[in-house]
């Protein structure tokens, strides 16, 4: 049997009924044989082991553990339903505490056992705080994990696949987003039925109402029927997730992620995104006036549950977040001072990228040019305006202008010592001349090394919500650039 790849997958509450879905799932969709199945629940675990093992997948090598320093261990990729289960009459909110706790262990352990993981799928309710909770525990950029969204959107296809007697794959742009709960923002203005706008099809106010709500009430509908929540659904959709994140086919169901721009901030919430090997990259929704309000609400509602878990102690006020996670700092600006830079409107800043440059231009060019040392995290995923990419190829011309600026100090280094050895003959300008030289070759290597790199990283992180054919965005950058070439040369 071919995998997707050998990397290990661990599933966290794996004797559960969506847990030991997920692990088979993951092995019949080819995944990765090296599947780890972790819960606290001994004997349940060792059934679902054995229940594995009968299926007897080919080449797979299925482990099961109660311990979590055994689990965690060299885990790459990991999804966690290791919450408390919801029950009749219960609302995801009546779950926050106790699983929010829960979370919080989960992120610690992912920091203590396994930081190198590359991506996390948190699924257990409510999934907008308890994923929040992880992330802030776990020290993980933003971009490595997300949570399950997207079975309110499938619920919207299928109830209107049902409404107008249509494959459910014929109703397409059903999307609803902002929170995984009762506050979720249903959009219908995108919504295509068999290639027809919604707004065509002749559904009454009425009707897109009942519809509006037996979406959002679709997980309680679950468990009328069923008598238990969903297991079935939430198990396939959050491991098409993590497939994705392995390099399988892209995910692009909304999914929660983290979320912390002008408009919305330090919040987990549902958006477009794609989920690749690179990670989760989110857009902003598009919508219609009353659906935009609907997501501003929804956003209102998760800040206060946000600030419910803060109450509670469970994670420490946003202010603080820094201190568990340094990948989550506020939006900052001022990279190049004035009144009239870019930089001086809010906007997301890039941590990730401030190794790169020090390698590359060397953190004397970094203190000439007064930029901040470091850029904190950044989402490319929203820089699909204007203004954020202008921000964006402002950071590359930083980039450009660093190595020239670090070239420009070697080679004056250079011809001092040249000067200084030839005019004087002294010692000190003979090593100056070997210190600049050396410099210089470090330079070069830097160059060689990092260089193919970080414009790699531009390139990969431009293809994603950023339209790099906008001229004015384009002018203004090089424009940037111009200005401080000729203020340093």
């Amino acid at each position: 049997m071919k995998y997707i790849t050998n990397e290990k997958l661990v599933i966290v509450g794996a004797a559960g009924m969506i847990g030991s879905n997920m692990a088979q799932s993951a092995l019949m969709l080819g995944l990765t044989p090296n599947v780890c199945l972790y819960d606290i629940f001994e004997p349940g675990l060792k059934g679902v082991l054995a229940e594995i093992d009968h299926c007897a997948f080919e080449g797979a090598n299925v482990t099961a553990t109660i311990d979590p320093a055994v689990a965690f261990k060299d885990a790459k990729y990991i999804i966690s339903s290791g919450g408390a289960p919801r029950k009749e009459g219960m609302t995801r909110e009546d779950l926050l505490k106790g699983n929010c706790q829960i979370a919080a262990e989960f992120g610690d352990n992912i920091k203590k056992y396994c930081p190198d993981v590359k991506h996390v799928v948190v699924i257990f309710n409510p999934a907008d705080v308890t994923a929040l909770t992880a992330l802030i525990h776990s020290g993980l950029e933003p971009s490595q994990l997300t949570s399950l969204a997207a079975l309110d959107s499938t619920r919207l296809q299928e109830a209107l696949a049902q409404e107008f007697g249509v494959q459910q794959s014929k109703v397409t742009g059903a999307h609803t987003y902002g929170g995984h709960g009762e506050a979720m923002a249903v959009f219908a203005s995108q919504v295509k039925v068999d290639g027809k706008p919604l707004a065509e099809m002749k559904l009454s106010p009425e009707r897109w109402e009942e519809i509006k709500h037996a979406t959002v009430q679709g997980g309680s509908n679950i468990i009328k029927l069923r008598g238990r929540s969903s297991f079935q659904s939430p198990a396939y959709q959050a491991v098409k997730m993590i497939e994705a994140a392995m390099g399988g086919a892209k995910f692009t169901w909304p999914a929660g992620c983290y979320v912390n721009n002008t408009v919305f901030q330090n919040v987990m919430m549902a958006m477009p995104t794609t989920i690749d090997k690179t990670g989760v990259h989110f857009s902003a929704p598009k919508g219609t006036a009353e659906e935009m309000a609907a997501l501003k609400a929804s956003y209102e509602h998760l800040c206060k549950m946000r600030d419910e878990i803060i109450g509670l102690g469970i994670v420490p006020p946003v202010a603080e977040w820094k201190k568990l996670n340094e990948n989550l700092y506020a939006i900052r600006a001022g990279l190049i001072a004035g009144p009239n830079s870019l930089f001086t409107t809010p906007c997301p800043p890039l941590r990730e990228l401030d190794a790169g440059l020090r390698a590359l231009a060397g953190a004397q060019a970094v203190e000439l040019m007064g930029a901040e040392a470091v850029f904190g995290n950044v989402e490319f995923g929203c820089l699909d305006d204007t203004k954020h990419l202008r921000v964006l190829l402002a950071i590359l011309c930083m980039y450009v202008l660093a190595a020239l600026t670090r070239l420009h100090i070697l080679i004056q280094g250079l011809a001092h010592g040249i000067f200084v050895t030839l005019l004087e003959g002294s010692l000190e300008g003979l090593l100056g001349f070997a210190d600049h030289l050396v410099g210089l070759l470090l330079f070069c290597l830097g160059l060689v090394v990092n260089g193919p790199e970080l414009l790699g990283l531009f390139r990969s992180k431009l293809e994603f919500g950023c339209k790099v054919s906008d001229v004015f965005a384009l002018d203004t950058a090089l424009h940037l650039l111009a200005n401080l070439l000729h203020f340093f040369f």
